[in-house]
């Protein structure tokens, strides 16, 4: 069992959270949205997602420093458009320990540069 952090909340990441948790692992996930860690947190469900319950093994926060902690593994899973000022708000809490997945996929609209 480990300890993992997604960072990014939509369909992408709950889906693969819901997958590592019911693998056994405890999930932790940061959304910017407080509605939206309200209704994983106390409702189980996902908006993006409608049918399907989230495990109770899935905690979600709005505070990139409760997200990381302890966590032995980072997924970084938000629309590609965000991720670098998304990168810039969490570096400061990532410790040397921690491993960084990539799972956003597609293109820096500005600078044309692979995530």
């Amino acid at each position: 069992m480990k300890k993992i952090a997604i960072i990014g909340s939509g369909s992408w990441g709950m889906a693969l959270g819901i997958y590592l948790a019911n693998m056994g692992n405890n999930i932790s996930v940061w959304s910017y949205d407080e509605e939206e860690k309200r209704e994983i947190n106390e409702e189980r469900r996902c908006r993006y997602l409608p049918d399907i319950s989230i495990p109770e093994k899935i905690r979600c926060f709005s505070n990139f420093e409760q997200v990381l902690e302890d966590a032995e593994i980072i997924l970084h899973v938000t629309p590609s458009r965000f991720t670098r000022q998304t990168l810039k708000k969490y570096k400061e809490y990532v410790k040397d320990n921690q491993m960084i997945v990539m799972c956003s996929k597609g293109f820096e609209a500005d600078t044309l540069m692979l995530l």
